[in-house]
C-alpha cells in the first residue's frame, strides 16, 4: 500500500509550490509516507470524528470547507483545489474551528500522518513560513465570515451595539444615514461584546469595507440602518 501510494504521488507532489523548497531527499520521504484516498462526490473527508494530526493534500477535484451549526445550517468558507492542503493538525485546526471538509466532486488527496508532515516541512523555513502564512489567512478569513453570517458571532454583537447607538443617540445627516453622538472606544466595544481591541479594529473595518458605516476620525455614519437590521438579524437581538 505504501509503495503504491509513493508511486502514485511522486509525480505530483514536486508539482506543489509549497513543496518547491524541498529537496530531493526529504521530498521523496514525504512522498513515502503519504497514501492516496478517493472520495465521491458528497462524500466528507473531514468530519467531527476524523482522527487527529491527518493532512490532505488535494491531488484533484474540488473540496469544500463549511461549518454546520446545530441547527444543520451550513456556511462554506473555502472551496480548494489542486496543490492546496486542508486536515486535522494542531497547525490546521479544521477539527478546533468546527470546519468540515466535503467531495463537492470526485476527488483524489494524497493524506499524510500530520506529524511527519510537519516534521519534513520544519527543516525548510521558507516553506513554513508559506504554509503558515496560507493558514494564517485562511482563518482569518472564516473568522471574518463567521462573524458577519452568524447571529450569535461577535460580528453581529457589533453590528447590534451600533444599531442601539444609532437608536438612541444619533442625529440625522444632512446626506443621509445617522451620525453616532458618541462612540465607545475599541477597548470599551472590546469589552461589551467579549473580543479583543484588534478584533473590534478588524471588524470594524470590515463593516466599512462592506459600506454598513462610514468612519470620519472617531466619528461612525451608519448610512442604511434598515440594512444594517436586515443583514445581520437585529431584530432578533433587539433585548442584547
Amino acid at each position: 500500500m505504501v509503495a503504491t501510494a509513493a508511486r502514485a504521488c511522486t509525480w505530483y507532489i514536486r508539482q506543489v509550490d509549497l513543496f518547491r523548497h524541498l529537496e530531493d531527499r526529504d521530498a521523496d520521504g514525504l512522498v513515502r509516507a503519504m497514501s492516496v484516498r478517493h472520495f465521491s462526490r458528497g462524500q466528507l473527508i473531514v468530519d467531527r470524528h476524523t482522527r487527529p494530526e491527518l493532512v490532505c493534500v488535494m491531488r484533484n477535484g474540488t473540496v469544500r470547507l463549511f461549518h454546520r451549526e446545530h441547527n444543520g445550517r451550513e456556511t462554506t468558507f473555502e472551496r480548494l483545489g489542486t496543490g492546496q492542503l486542508f486536515g486535522v493538525t494542531s497547525l490546521l485546526t479544521t477539527d478546533a474551528g468546527g470546519l468540515l471538509a466535503q467531495a463537492e466532486t470526485d476527488v483524489d488527496v494524497c493524506v499524510v500522518d500530520g506529524r511527519r508532515f510537519l516534521d519534513v516541512v520544519s527543516k525548510w523555513p521558507v516553506a513554513l513560513l508559506d504554509l503558515a502564512t496560507r493558514l494564517g489567512v485562511r482563518v482569518r478569513e472564516a473568522d471574518e465570515m463567521m462573524n458577519r453570517m452568524s447571529g450569535t458571532g461577535a460580528g453581529a454583537r457589533l453590528a447590534a451595539v451600533l444599531f442601539r447607538l444609532a437608536r438612541t443617540g444619533s442625529e440625522v445627516q444632512p446626506g443621509g444615514g445617522l451620525r453616532l453622538r458618541a462612540v465607545p472606544h475599541h477597548a470599551e466595544l472590546a469589552l461589551e461584546i467579549g473580543v479583543t481591541r484588534e478584533t473590534v479594529t478588524r471588524m470594524l473595518a470590515r463593516l466599512e469595507h462592506d459600506g454598513y458605516i462610514r468612519r470620519f476620525n472617531r466619528q461612525i455614519i451608519v448610512p442604511d440602518i434598515d440594512r444594517l437590521v436586515d443583514d445581520f438579524d437585529l431584530e432578533l437581538l433587539d433585548d442584547y
